[in-house]
């Protein structure tokens, strides 16, 4: 029994050795080896390189293997890099640790932009708390209808306006009650009953949010902001 080892010579990439029978390599008999071999062992290759059959199709070669995922330089973002041969230069094995890493040339690594991550950290926790606001005031809103929740910056300013001084012209309150029989003092008693209400409800969670969001411009560093605790 001898051995081959065979190559595909559509992408001449080595496929591994192949015992032959003596039988089929007696020149007597004029036997021939079986094709896409080659009678001598390929090189072993390292970690980043594959083994292919030259372009004469007589002897093994060893190309760079950098195929599979790596990352842009340029962004960091993932790349199917799917060519043999080394690596363009724009391109790095390395991935960043941070969506704020930066690329240097002199160090040959990715570097963490401190600015840009605070930046982007303060705003991702920003959309924490406006979304945690959002999920407990959207209910207190839908206890009124969507034509009366419009009309509510114009009737809390002309209530209040009242309030302060009864003599205050109302236009729209006035409109409001026209033809209903329900006297303009009676609509605006019970408008300010209803913003004391609705301001009881959503003041804890307004005062909530604005200190967190305080908390977050104040903070300093990374860990502050993440430190900063957002309820469920």
């Amino acid at each position: 029994m001898d051995k081959r080892y065979g190559y595909n010579r559509q992408t001449r990439h080595y496929t591994g050795p192949c015992p032959v029978p003596a039988a089929l390599l007696d020149p007597v008999n004029q036997s021939a080896a079986p094709a896409d071999t080659l009678p001598f062992a390929p090189p072993i290759p390292d970690g980043h390189q594959v083994v292919l059959v030259n372009t004469t199709f007589d002897d093994w070669e060893l190309v760079a293997d950098y195929t599979g995922t790596v990352y842009s330089k340029a962004d960091g973002q993932p790349v199917e890099h799917i060519e043999l041969g080394e690596l363009p230069t724009d391109l790095t094995r390395l991935a960043p640790a941070t969506p704020y890493d930066e690329w240097n040339d002199a160090t040959q690594s990715w570097v963490t932009h401190t600015a840009k991550q605070l930046e982007g950290t303060k705003a991702a926790k920003l959309q924490d708390v406006n979304a945690w606001a959002d999920r407990q005031l959207t209910p207190l809103r839908y206890l009124y209808p969507e034509g009366e929740r419009d009309s509510w910056p114009i009737q809390r300013y002309e209530a209040k306006m009242w309030e302060a001084d009864n003599t205050t012209p109302t236009p729209y309150i006035d409109a409001l009650i026209m033809d209903s029989g329900e006297t303009r003092e009676a609509l605006l008693a019970k408008i300010l009953e209803n913003i004391r209400q609705y301001d009881g409800l959503t003041t804890p969670v307004n005062r909530q949010a604005r200190t967190l969001r305080q908390a977050i411009k104040a903070a300093a560093t990374v860990e502050e902001v993440e430190a900063i605790v957002v309820p469920d």
